[in-house]
């Protein structure tokens, strides 16, 4: 039972694979509707497949004849057929369906057999047949009719053939092929005409249907009473072949028939027998006196490959006798047809990502010819990723034979040709046009993976600031990109706050009016994504730096404050030219050239004794006191910055100018340097001398290492024709803020097309400079492999952004080079934490505000300010107290640090109150400080001591900033001595070596000291940045054997400095 079952699915499974053949039967004038089969179930097919995979039949000449219900797949009749009008001439009917279904594209061949069914009856040609018999002829004569026709066939055609009763004739009925009988009358007794002249013999057809019909025909028999010998032919039937499209007039054969008479009853004449139909006669004639049969019509073997053909040979006596034969003609078929191609079924679009063997069109092939010229092989065009194959009997598939892609090839125009097999072979060609559909395959493109953008500060909140765009080479739906923006933060705030994109047209807008002071610099990620199923997408980086305009103007610190009433300075009388009155110092929000403050003393009398540092603010004395100086000296300082437009601010210093025993007393003075104690320049001040400090030693380094120089001589055989070559003209970098020092940051790397020597590249850097400091200071390349690294540890508080340009040369002569632009960006890190203004600081004690108790509810007590030397939201400040407790009066702006009165005074309020105050910033990692405030509720008419203000404000005098300020400056001149000393030195021993060399010469005193001359000689010399001067006369020493060099020489000097000679303006 298991073999048994196992051999019925490896059969069932050979079945499917050949897509199986079914046979179906049913009569013929079958109604409509009527039964054929289950169609769907003899195919293997789910009753639910035939909807959705498209079942759909089709015949070979376009009939209608069969339906499929498509509820339940049954095959029916769709009208009538009659099977003697489609298939006049063939003994078995069959009418061919090819039944397709899709997903995946099969195709069944099923012959649906008409019976026939015995509904026609048998009829002759004419109702009645006239012959003529001599009374001579011997019993035996056969004389031929005409058989019946029925257009039925098989059982259903005529059978039998029947006489009605009588004594002189009888039938001779033979069948020569299985589609004709020959039908003879034969005489059974001779006649005499005496007796009976004139025979009415009814001749009866009938078929071998149930019921069985019958027709008739009337024989009119005549007897002649003359010549009694009829022709004989030498065959009773002939056979020839004859090739299909023969000309008119080709031989076929010749008859030939001899009459025992003479004279004119044996003189024989040929034609054909009034029995042969017009189609034959159309086809065929016969030579009259000779018998020899030629072609006179169309000879076409798909029409009718064979004839039947009967021939009379007929003597010319007075009573004519006729001899029979029936000529048998092949037609032989030739190559005459090409063969007809039909796309049956044709599946486009084609989608680009279809695999390979998936089926394109379904075509049929089909020649009229026979055997070997109807046999039709098919071939399409070479080089496509397409091939055809045969499927079933005359059906071949168009199928997938490579990957296709659209973005190459969007149509294939595919040659379909079927040859047969004659000689010379026919065949015909058909073009299909194959469309390939587009699939998602492509993500979009943008241009670039990054681009830099510039906004300027203060623009308008929506106003658009860039396009971006991208391509996508797939079509339709597929090429729809549409713009977002990569979820990402800026110090903890979405980016989308900052900016948008429009997601149709990659349009950026500006969500807010952007501040240099707060952002300088953000990045984003633009998404491009097309609408593809998956979605496909790629990413931009937009760079966005902030540009700065000039929209801060210059403000003074402490005590000069702009909005302030002027400040007063007393000097004594006794000061003496160039001491320091005071300095103006003030800082402008903005950058660059924006920040850049100078200072100027507006409508300054000619006779004034007061000049201002440029760019110092320092206020010192010009000249010495007179008598006749006034004791008031208003000054009127400009401060401006250097923007465009040009921004300014102006505070007032009054300089009173007293007796040495008019001085004020200590605590005066105490008073006033207390509120520059309290001033965060000190903050800023020893900031200013690390970093100079820092720069003299960087400077001290570079001066050495630039000191040495070495050579490097390269021989070349090449010729060098190709200078290298940067992948880009320039390059943007990001740098974090207190990198360690010797960090590697970045590679650059050039190509040269040359080879050997030619080829080898060395970098460097570019001469430039960086507020008057060489790049060199700054960072250094490795000539060898390219490699960028920090020589010192950046400050973002200090330097931003700078750019250098990266030398690429090759070893060839001439050397070739070329330029790489770096642009360098320091990035913000939150290393400082915020602090507070005067006369708030961390590092004091707490600041005590007296308010009154009769204040009222939102009246200010104080302002708390700070600063955060950081940029973006890492010097973003909030103010928050601590451990407030919660029936607190008092609370804080969060942005702007006001304490304010949040209710009304109460008697049971506390007379002291103890605010600590978190100064926070938001960077990553947060870092805060803590001040603290004591707020004194007082009545109104109470007021502290006068003693009690200076007391506290003595406490306040020696701040740590003051012992930080000594320890550094203490830090510098130790720093500075030593370097002198070590210089001085090292120049000692060097004049000492070279005194030794000299010989004994002749000394001349003069002031700058002993020389030894033969001429004077005047330089000039640069020191210090100062003008240049005429100061300095040295005398060239004429020793016989050695030569000193001049002192611009890379040597040094050889004697010591030494004081120069005043000039004439000293």
């Amino acid at each position: 039972m298991d073999y048994r079952l196992a051999l019925f699915f490896i059969v069932q499974m050979a079945a499917d694979f050949v897509l199986c053949q079914l046979h179906y039967m049913i009569p013929e004038e079958s109604k409509h509707g009527t039964f054929v089969g289950r169609i769907a179930q003899d195919l293997g097919l789910q009753i639910s497949d035939i909807n959705s995979r498209r079942l759909r039949i089709s015949s070979k000449d376009g009939s209608d004849y069969f339906q499929v219900n498509l509820k339940n797949g049954i095959l029916f009749v769709n009208r009538m057929i009659d099977r003697e009008a489609l298939c006049p001439e063939i003994s078995v009917c069959i009418v061919q369906l090819e039944v397709i279904v899709d997903k995946p594209v099969q195709i069944h061949h099923v012959d649906v057999e008409i019976e026939d069914i015995n509904d026609n009856y048998p009829i002759f040609p004419a109702k009645e047949y006239k012959l003529l018999i001599a009374e001579s002829r011997l019993p035996g004569s056969n004389f031929p009719l005409e058989g019946a026709v029925d257009s039925d066939v098989g059982t259903n055609s005529v059978t039998v053939y029947e006489l009605s009763s009588n004594d002189n004739f009888a039938l001779d009925v033979q069948s020569y092929t299985h589609e004709s009988k020959s039908v003879q009358l034969v005489l059974k007794k001779s006649l005499d005409r005496e007796q009976i002249p004139f025979h009415n013999i009814t001749l009866i057809a009938f078929d071998g249907g149930k019921p069985k019909l019958n027709g008739s025909a009337q024989l009119l028999i005549t007897v002649q009473d003359v010549n009694d010998n009829a022709p004989v032919f030498e065959q009773s039937i002939y056979r020839a072949s004859l090739l299909e499209n023969a000309l008119v007039g080709t031989f076929v054969i010749k008859v030939n028939a001899t009459d025992l008479d003479e004279g004119e009853n044996g003189k024989l004449k040929y034609s054909f027998n009034k029995l042969v139909p017009p189609q034959t006669r159309s086809v065929f004639n016969i030579e009259e006196h000779t018998g020899i049969i030629r072609s006179f019509g169309e000879v076409d073997y798909e029409k009718k490959s064979l004839y039947e053909i009967e021939v009379d040979a007929i003597d010319k006596g007075p009573y004519a006798i006729a001899g029979h034969c029936k000529v048998i003609v092949n037609i032989v078929d030739v190559n005459d047809n090409p063969p007809e191609m039909t796309v049956t079924s044709l599946n486009v679009p084609v989608p680009e990502d279809s695999p390979t063997g998936t089926v394109v069109a379904v075509i049929s092939v089909h020649d009229r010819d026979s055997d070997q010229n109807g046999k039709v092989t098919c071939h399409i065009s070479k080089n496509i990723p397409f091939k055809i194959s045969p499927t079933l009997r005359e059906y071949y598939s168009l199928t997938v034979d490579g990957p296709l892609d659209r973005e190459r090839t969007s149509e294939y125009e595919l040659d379909i040709t079927a040859t047969d097999g004659g000689a010379p072979a026919l065949s015909v060609t058909k073009s299909i046009k194959v469309q390939i559909s587009d699939v998602n395959d492509n993500p979009p493109s943008f241009q670039k993976s990054s681009e830099i953008i510039s906004v300027k500060e203060n623009n308008p909140p929506g106003s658009h600031v860039y396009t971006v765009s991208a391509s996508d080479s797939d079509t339709g739906q597929n090429s729809f990109i549409t713009y977002s923006l990569s979820a990402s933060f800026l110090d903890g705030i979405p980016i989308s706050s900052y900016i948008s994109v429009n997601p149709e047209n990659g349009k950026i807008f500006a969500l807010l009016s952007f501040d240099h002071e707060q952002v300088c610099y953000f990045q984003c990620q633009i998404i491009a994504t097309d609408a593809g199923l998956p979605p496909m997408s790629s990413n931009l980086t937009l760079h966005i730096f902030i540009e700065d305009i000039n929209d801060n103007a210059p403000s003074a610190l402490a005590p000069f404050s702009s909005s302030e009433s002027a400040v007063t300075e007393m000097v004594p009388r006794s000061f003496k030219k160039g001491q320091v009155v005071t300095k103006i110092k003030a800082i402008d929000p903005d950058s660059g050239y924006n920040a850049w403050i100078s200072y100027e003393v507006k409508n300054l009398p000619r006779n004034s004794p007061f000049s201002i540092g440029h760019h110092t603010g320092e206020i010192t004395i010009m000249r010495s006191f007179i008598d006749s100086d006034s004791d008031q000296h208003k000054l009127f300082v400009e401060l401006k910055d250097h923007g465009d437009p040009q921004m300014s601010a102006m505070v007032t210093l009054i300089i009173l100018l007293v007796d040495p025993e008019h001085e004020l007393p200590a605590e005066t003075k105490n008073h006033k340097r207390k509120a520059n104690d309290l001033s965060d320049a000190n903050i800023y001040l020893i900031m200013s001398i690390c970093l100079i400090s820092s720069v003299f030693l960087i400077t001290l380094i570079v001066y050495t290492v630039l000191s040495v120089t070495k050579s490097i001589k390269i021989q070349i055989s090449d010729v060098n024709d190709n200078r290298p070559s940067f992948h880009q003209g320039a390059e943007t970098i990001f740098i974090k803020e207190n990198n360690p020092p010797g960090s590697h940051v970045y590679t650059v790397t050039a190509s040269d097309a040359d080879t050997g020597q030619n080829s080898f590249i060395t970098y460097s850097l570019s001469d430039s400079s960086i507020d008057g400091i060489p790049m060199s200071s700054y960072i250094s390349i490795n000539p060898e492999n390219g490699k960028i690294y920090a020589l010192m540890s950046f400050d973002h508080e200090q330097i931003i952004y700078f750019q250098c340009q990266i030398i690429a040369t090759d070893a060839g002569l001439p050397h070739l080079s070329s330029n790489l632009t770096l642009h360098i960006f320091i990035e913000d890190i939150n290393d400082n934490a915020p602090s507070a203004l005067a006369p708030f600081y961390s590092t004091e004690p707490a600041v005590t505000e007296m308010v009154p108790r009769s204040s009222k509810v939102g009246q200010l007590v104080t302002k708390i300010k700070a600063v955060d030397p950081d940029s973006g939201y890492n010097a973003w400040i909030s103010y928050k107290l601590k451990d407030l407790p919660r029936n607190s009066p008092f609370s804080i702006g969060r942005q702007n640090g006001e304490i304010i009165i949040t209710r009304s005074l109460m008697d049971s309020d506390g007379d002291k109150h103890n605010l600590n105050i978190i100064l926070k910033d938001h960077g990553l990692p947060e870092m805060s400080t803590i001040v603290t405030l004591i707020i004194l509720l007082t009545e109104p008419e109470q007021e502290l001591p006068t003693e009690r203000k200076k007391h506290k404000e003595k406490n306040d005098d020696f701040s740590d900033a003051n012992i930080y300020l000594i320890m550094s400056i203490c830090l510098i001149a130790s720093i500075f001595l030593i370097t002198l000393i070590v210089y001085t030195v090292l120049r000692w021993q060097k004049y000492t070596q070279e005194i030794n060399a000299l010989k004994q010469n002749t000394l001349c005193p003069s002031i700058a000291g002993s020389w030894t001359y033969s001429q004077q000689r005047q330089y000039k010399v640069h020191l210090n940045g100062t003008p240049l001067k005429n100061d300095l006369i040295l005398f060239t020493p004429n020793f016989p054997q050695s030569t000193v060099e001049d002192g611009n020489s890379n040597t040094g000097n050889l004697f010591p400095p030494f004081q120069p000679y005043p000039d004439v303006h000293s």
